[in-house]
């Protein structure tokens, strides 16, 4: 039979249309390879699974409760399953099928350091990708939560190291081996508006419990706090209010406002250690060297007060009734001499021992 250009053409198109995916030719090959599948066998003597995490957002960095949240999903391979291997070219060129965890094995693999849930990674709902070499690739999402050790000594300007620690529990490191090449991925993440990113690192431990050992992949991602937020509200007030302070002095004390303006200073620097307290852990591992200028600015503020409270107590009494004299006199005359009186310092020109007499 002869055949011409245009029915070859015709043929070829015809047995290219018979090779293409179909419900049947699918329904067969997983029929095939999960017959007598059973997903509590490991696919090797020591399978490897490598790993990554892509990070869409930073949900929340809680200083005070000290946990990190994050979103994104993991991107797990499995390797070299034997059970899932078939001939594409045999198959109908089919050389991915999407089966649900349920079906095929998968490691156990935990985030330790997880504070809500320290199950096993799963996700019912992804099914994982197995390609016809027998590699299967699982992509699970996953709201996380997990404590991280804050260093608060430099709030607001402080920079933080959260980690994601994940282990596989029940799979020892001759069953399980868990690696990563690629750490922390950031492709779909979106800027937050009190962090910034500065570093991200990766590294592969072990670790023994029980004898046996374990292996362990740690996430690390270093992150700054964007000050810009704490500048306008706790620190310029708080420098504001400082430099206020010292002019409780200039008023006089006829004015009657002496009183009210330095315990005003006061309690404005009690609120601003409240607000800041509210924000810092309870842990004494830490201490802010914010909170400790405000504490200590405080204690200045309630100086004002105490010597306000002394100034008006010298300026209203009869000095015929109460004459003043013995320690107030000499404190008195000492800050009169500090702050430059000119009677005093021409008395200090014969001796100013004489100030203090």
């Amino acid at each position: 039979m002869h055949l011409s250009g245009y029915n070859y053409l015709v043929f070829a198109c015809l047995v290219v249309a018979s090779e293409q995916w179909s419900i049947s030719n699918e329904t067969a090959l997983r029929a095939s390879l999960l017959s007598g599948y059973n997903n509590l066998v490991r696919s090797s003597e020591t399978p490897e699974v490598y790993m990554y995490f892509q990070m869409c957002s930073i949900d929340a960095i809680d200083i005070k409760e000290q946990i990190f949240k994050t979103s994104g999903w993991w991107f797990m391979t499995f390797v070299n399953d034997s059970r899932l291997v078939w001939d594409s070219a045999s198959n109908d060129n089919i050389q991915v099928v999407q089966m649900y965890e349920d079906a095929i094995w998968k490691p156990s693999i935990v985030v330790s350091n997880s504070i809500k849930d320290l199950s096993a990674i799963d996700e019912d709902t992804i099914p994982a990708r197995v390609n016809y070499e027998g590699s299967v690739t699982w992509q699970p999402p996953g709201i996380l939560s997990m404590s991280c050790e804050m260093d608060s000594t430099f709030f607001p300007f402080d920079r933080q190291t959260c980690r994601l620690v994940v282990t596989s529990f029940g799979y020892s490191l001759n069953e399980v081996s868990i690696r990563t090449d690629e750490g922390v991925i950031m492709n779909y993440y979106a800027e937050n508006g009190d962090w910034a990113i500065k570093g991200m690192t990766h590294e592969r431990s072990i670790y023994y419990d029980g004898g046996y050992p374990f292996s362990k992949v740690t996430f690390s991602v270093s992150v700054k706090r964007r000050s810009i937020f704490h500048w306008i509200n706790i620190i310029i007030p708080i420098l504001i209010n400082s430099f206020l302070c010292c002019f409780v002095f200039l008023l006089p004390a006829d004015s009657g406002e002496k009183m009210g303006y330095s315990l005003t200073c006061l309690l404005a620097f009690v609120v601003l250690l409240t607000l800041l307290a509210a924000d810092m852990p309870t842990s004494a591992k830490y201490t802010s060297l914010l909170e400790i200028y405000i504490t200590l600015s405080l204690g200045f503020s309630a100086l004002t007060v105490f010597l306000s409270q002394l100034n008006l107590h010298i300026h209203f009494r009869d000095d015929e009734v109460h004459p003043v004299e013995g320690k107030i006199l000499r404190l008195t005359k000492f800050a009169m001499y500090l702050v430059g009186d000119k009677h005093l310092k021409a008395a200090s020109s014969k001796s100013t021992l004489n100030i203090f007499r």
